[in-house]
């Protein structure tokens, strides 16, 4: 029986004391018990259904004779404040006239600039059909547009003679398409004449913002309150007329022309300039609103309004927000809830949920402004029209309480005042901010942050019965269209009685549920007082990865002490706790949890927090040093050396030394100030000492010849110095250092030749030129005294490296920018001598203008201009649109090596440059002669190419035998078609980690990203000519990469990856089900045949092996003469038939298309292999053939049905 394959991958805790002797053996993973699920739920959602009354269909007849012009400029509204009684008779029919408005500025015009004039308005009478007339009046359309703009909107009065009643509504008469027929609709109600005979003016406006708003003339008629019709009640309202300044100034200023009844809609201030705005180009206007009634279907009917979309969008920018504002008629409550009712897609069906609560009402009859918005972040947030109502809140229903949050409220506010948040920017008592830049200073521009998070509340609940108010928060609407300059962070309150020490812990819930990803957010957060929010450093943007459920993440807050956790138990100081996270479909995740110390809380790198920079930022391609340092000391003994983010401070952790179960942290010496970065480490399996190398993490800015401190230090296993060495790092025999450089370095240990060497990249001291140049150098040291023996530069400029151990010397990896430029492998012995090969190069951006920083000019580089671009013939590009995994290359047993990195396709196309990010990364091989690196054994693509140097000489490029292993594409892995600067949607892969399995196997386990953040984890497995063997495959957890670490080889077949879940130090183990037993074949790929007589190799094609009669293939799988391609027994796997299970990707499956499916282009294992749609539903399908077998069972590597042995 064949072994299952482990990966394993570590993440972070600690504690203090000596070591007793090592654990040995391989774990029983398969008793480890179960991780602890949650669950995230909400009260069940009403449903409800809305209704408006039916329009009444009236007839209208003119009156002989009874017609007039009325101007409308003779009154305004500024003549008629000062003198009710001042009416010109010019713009009045009998009971009816119109009036000039004010405009926003207070004052009042009727030139012919800024005002419509001439509406031709017609006494008549309406006749509803049951015996009923009503004197009523039909405005025509203005006959003269402004011959500017409008100052003003022209709006409707009217009076009543004799005895007046208590209140009126105005009714207004919209044309239907049944020609002579009017739908009756209410325009304004609960109007109150102040005395009988005298002029009212009304909010209803004939001419709005400069638009004609009586097309189809509508008739306008009056009547008292009391012998009110039934009608729909509609209007559109501006959305902009009441400003929130001037509210706050006088909460009775409402201008009911942007109200219909009880309710009505304000602009709040732009918080940048913490005013308002109500000018149309910046802001959203005309939102159609009806009142109506919503129904639960259980006797519960409530008076709502429905608000449509907005009919139009800022011209500019939207400087501040449309809220929503409502009145309370009669007897006060003492607060109220807004409840907003979605629509379901379910006919008339809508699911009622809380979008603020708590509200309190002064006054009877006022309208009061909430924190309700209707447009977010310059994005409408009104989709389909919902429905909004207010009930007292000691009425309140049972629902789920969500509400889009924009993000917009910035840290350097709520630092100058931490009352400064509006309801908008809040749900409950949990909150979203945009945290200051790197700089100090805070921005809300939103093509530099993400915006529009909806966050629902709801109660975690886990296995043991414990519950949390919680927050769920899907991913934004609104992505950075720039670059990420902010972080966007929880900000929460505590209601009721504190905690002693009032210390709280933010949470973090990933799914699935079912084996979730617990940390901490941020910790040991000082609540001063109740009921006031806190702002911290737990992110939000992006909340998490698209796992089951979309992309969401749930947040709660626990005080400090209560320790809560995924884990089966939680590790207390110096133990560790197993867990099993799941096992399903040939796929299984363990974990060690590394015993947490609770005295003080450590913080080692988090790679969801620290460094997560995207692709398409610029810092990304410099790389990043790596920062967990796995060894294996005396007996075996396993450890970890890291160095804590905020103190700086260095540790190691060994693991079940002298205990199974446990998790000893020890902290290292000559770093007690933490002025020094942590910048390599390795131990020796003798007696266990272990050496780490030390740079100052400053250096002196205002001295570029200034050399820096480096120290390489010497300890044993429990951490007592035995010997350290400061560097000369001067540029006079020393090896020359003047600052440190984010891709840092590595070290190895090759014990059998007595020598240390530390790949190293850094700044140098600066040179007679002017310039502080960049280079990567190895440094060999003696392990006994840590003295240099020598340095040599190995690359200029060089954004990451790799280096171990091998035979009689050291193999290395670098990744160059320019000498020379590519993935650079060289072999170096412990004298220092270096033979070195570039195995694979990329593509180069060239000038964009003709003259160089130089001063010299170039022609037009004219193979890669286009219409858009012009490129000349010279070129400085510090981009190398590349990234080395780790280990970057792996020896393999028939004396290659394989170079596994990400890069873009095609990979010498200069023409496709510019960005940090020009098309998605893919992953790509090269196999090599371990003993000549220029001798490329892997068939894959060849290309040549070049570019222009500096200076502009001509550098030739070439690659050979790149296989491209993943296919993403810039329509999002191939499953979306979209613009190919939508990077935002592209699959990225990055951060890849690699191991070689004892069958001779690779696993490549790597995130992937769109251009700015993190998307999923996935893992694929290759044979030793770079054949698939598992596809790529998704591992349904949120299992987090540190940028640049290596991963090593723990117990069989264990690959072991050091990271930081945020919670605790882990270890976690991947079970690949399958993994050494199962093969893809290509029917492309080539195996050796012979060499002729002129020395040619010939070779043949696995599909042409595969057509032969049985007696041709096994003659021809039983040879194992090999050339640089494997014998046919090595690359047909299948046809040859040497493994357990596997695929041809040429092989075909049946179903073929029926009716009502989506139909199928091709249904053959390697279309299968490179889509995700529907691939689920095709493996599971039964369906057959007397040709042709199901996918499941012709195609089971793709679809993971390998028996799990």
């Amino acid at each position: 029986m064949l072994s299952k394959v482990l990966v394993t991958l570590i993440v972070a805790a600690v504690s203090s004391t000596s070591l007793p002797a090592a654990f040995a053996g391989t774990p029983d993973f398969g008793s480890w018990p179960a991780i602890k699920s949650f669950t995230f739920s909400t009260p069940e959602p009403i449903r409800t259904t809305f209704d408006t009354p039916d329009p009444l269909t009236i007839l209208f007849a003119p009156h002989n004779g009874e017609t007039k012009l009325l101007s409308g400029k003779g009154n305004t509204e500024c003549i008629l404040d000062d003198n009710p009684n001042n009416v010109n008779a010019v713009d009045i029919l009998d009971d009816i006239g119109i009036f000039k408005g004010a405009h926003s500025s207070g004052s009042c015009s009727v030139n012919d600039k800024y005002a419509f004039s001439d509406f031709l308005t017609e006494k008549g009478s309406l006749d509803d059909g049951s015996g009923k007339t009503y004197e009523a009046y039909k405005i025509n359309h203005p006959k003269n547009d402004p011959l500017d703009f409008q100052f003003g909107i022209t709006k409707l009065m009217f009076k009543v003679e004799g005895v007046l009643a208590a209140s009126y509504i105005v009714y207004k008469a919209q044309p239907t398409t049944s020609g002579g027929t009017y739908a009756l609709q209410v325009a304004q109600k609960d109007i109150v004449p102040v005395a009988s005979g005298q002029f009212v003016m009304t909010s209803i406006e004939l001419t709005n913002s400069g638009f004609n708003d009586v097309s189809d003339p509508p008739i306008f008629f009056v009547v008292p309150s009391d012998e009110a019709l039934t009608a729909p009640e509609s209007k559109t309202l501006n959305g902009s007329v009441n400003l929130q300044c001037d509210l706050e100034d006088d909460p009775t200023a409402v201008n009911l022309q942007d109200t219909v009844d009880k309710i009505g809609l304000y602009k709040t201030k732009y918080i940048l300039h913490n005013d308002c705005f109500y000018q149309k180009k910046y802001s959203y206007f005309d939102f159609l609103t009806e009142k109506g009634e919503l129904d639960d279907g259980a006797g519960h009917k409530y008076e709502a309004y429905k608000i449509g979309y907005p009919q139009g969008s800022p011209a500019d920018f939207q400087a501040g927000r449309t809220h929503l504002m409502f009145k309370v008629k009669g007897s006060l409550a003492s607060s109220y809830t807004v409840y907003k009712a979605q629509p379901r897609n379910e006919g008339d069906a809508y699911t009622v949920s809380i979008v603020e609560k708590g509200i309190t009402v002064p006054t009877a009859d006022q309208f009061v402004m909430t924190g309700v918005s209707l447009t977010d972040s310059g994005y409408n947030d009104i989709s389909d029209a919902p429905i909004f109502f207010i009930l007292p809140d000691d009425q309140a229903l049972t629902v789920p309480i969500y509400k889009t949050l924009p993000g917009t409220l910035d840290e350097c506010t709520i630092e100058n005042d931490h009352t400064a948040y509006g309801p908008g920017d809040v749900v409950e008592s949990f909150g979203i901010f945009i945290g200051k830049k790197s700089d100090g200073s805070c921005t809300t521009n939103k093509n530099y942050h993400y915006g529009n998070f909806l966050v629902e509340k709801g109660e975690v609940e886990d296995e043991s019965g414990n519950r949390y108010e919680a927050y769920k928060v899907k991913y934004p609407d609104h992505i950075p269209t720039q670059w990420q300059s902010s972080n966007s962070r929880l900000m929460f309150k505590i209601e009721g009685a504190l905690v002693p020490g009032s210390l709280y812990n933010v949470m973090k819930i990933q799914p699935p549920m079912s084996h979730p990803t617990v940390t901490v957010g941020d910790h040991d957060i000082s609540v001063e007082a109740e009921g006031q929010y806190v702002t911290t450093s737990a992110l939000v943007a992006p909340p998490g990865p698209p796992q089951a459920g979309g992309h969401d993440a749930i947040f709660f807050v626990v005080p400090a002490i209560d320790l809560v956790s995924a884990w089966p138990a939680f590790p207390t100081t110096g133990l560790r706790v197993e867990a099993t996270i799941f096992s399903k479909d040939g796929l299984s995740l363990y974990a060690e949890v590394l015993g947490l110390q609770t005295e003080i809380f450590h913080s080692p790198f988090n790679p969801s927090i620290n460094h997560a920079v995207g692709l398409d930022d610029y810092d990304h391609k410099y790389g990043y040093r790596k920062v967990y340092f796995p060894i294996v000391g005396a007996s075996g003994d396993e450890g970890i050396v890291w160095q804590d983010q905020i103190t700086f401070f260095i540790y190691v952790t060994w693991i079940g030394v002298g205990d199974d179960e446990s998790a000893i942290t020890i902290q290292l010496p000559e770093n007690n100030s933490g002025d020094f970065y942590l910048l390599g480490a390795v131990s020796e399996t003798t007696n266990g000492d272990i050496v780490y190398m030390l740079m100052d993490r400053t250096a002196d800015s205002d001295n570029p010849y200034s050399a820096l401190t480096v120290k390489a230090v010497k300890v044993n296993k429990d951490g007592v110095l035995i010997t350290a060495s400061t560097l000369d790092t001067s540029n006079s025999g020393g090896v020359n250092i003047h600052a440190y450089f984010s891709s840092a370095g590595t070290l190895a240990w090759n014990e059998s030749q007595n020598s240390i060497a530390w790949f190293i990249s850094r700044e140098y001291i600066r040179g007679n030129d002017g310039l502080n140049h960049q280079a990567l150098s190895v440094i060999l040291l003696n392990p006994g005294d840590l003295r240099v023996v020598s340095e040599r530069q190995v690359t200029s400029h060089s954004w990451n490296n790799y280096i171990i151990d091998s035979g009689d010397g050291f193999l290395s990896a670098d990744l160059g920018d320019n000498y020379p430029r590519g993935i650079h492998v060289n072999k170096i012995t412990p004298q220092g001598s270096i033979t070195g090969h570039v195995v694979y190069t990329f593509k180069t951006q060239h000038g964009t203008k003709a003259q160089n920083p130089a001063g010299q000019t170039f022609p037009i580089y004219q193979d890669i201009s286009n219409n858009e671009q012009t490129f000349y013939q010279w070129s400085n590009d510090n981009s190398v649109y590349t990234e080395m995994a780790q280990p970057a290359l792996l020896e393999l047993d028939d004396s290659s090596l394989i170079i596994v990195f990400a890069g873009e396709f095609p990979s010498l196309d200069s023409s496709q440059t510019g960005a940090n990010l020009n098309n998605p990364r893919n992953i790509g091989i090269v196999k090599v002669d371990a003993n000549d690196f220029t001798n490329v054994l892997s068939k894959g693509v060849d290309a040549t190419g070049g570019f222009y140097t500096f200076n502009g000489d001509w550098s030739s490029q070439e690659n050979k035998g790149i296989i491209q292993l993943t296919q993403f594409t810039s329509g999002g892995a191939g499953r979306r078609k979209l613009s190919s600067d939508d990077k935002t949607q592209w699959d990225n892969a990055t951060r890849l980690k690699t191991a070689k399995l004892s069958n001779g196997n690779i696993v490549i386990v790597y995130e992937v990203w769109s251009s700015a953040t993190y998307k999923r984890t996935e893992y694929m497995v290759i044979d030793s000519l770079g054949g698939v063997v598992t596809p790529s495959t998704f591992i349904p957890y949120a299992l987090r990469l540190a940028p640049q670490d290596p991963a090593v080889m723990l117990y069989d077949d264990t690959v072991t990856i050091v990271g930081y879940d945020g919670l605790s130090l882990v270890r976690y183990h991947i079970q690949l089900g399958g993994g050494t037993n199962q093969c893809y074949e290509r029917a492309k790929d080539r195996y050796y045949v012979k060499t002729d007589t002129d020395g040619e190799e010939v070779t043949k094609t696995c599909g042409h092996l595969a057509k032969k009669k049985e007696k041709k293939v096994k003659r021809a799988c039983a040879k194992t003469k090999s050339g640089t391609t494997g014998a046919a027994k090595d690359v047909c796997k299948v046809t040859c038939e040497v493994c357990p299970c596997g695929e041809i990707d040429k092989s075909p499956f049946y179903p073929r298309p029926v009716k009502g499916e989506k139909k199928m282009k091709y249904n053959k294992c390697g279309w299968l292999a490179s889509t995700k749609n529907d691939i689920k539903f095709i493996c599971k399908s039964d369906r057959h053939s007397d040709k042709l077998g199901q996918a499941k069972v012709v195609c089971p590597v793709t679809c993971g049905t390998c028996p799990n042995k």
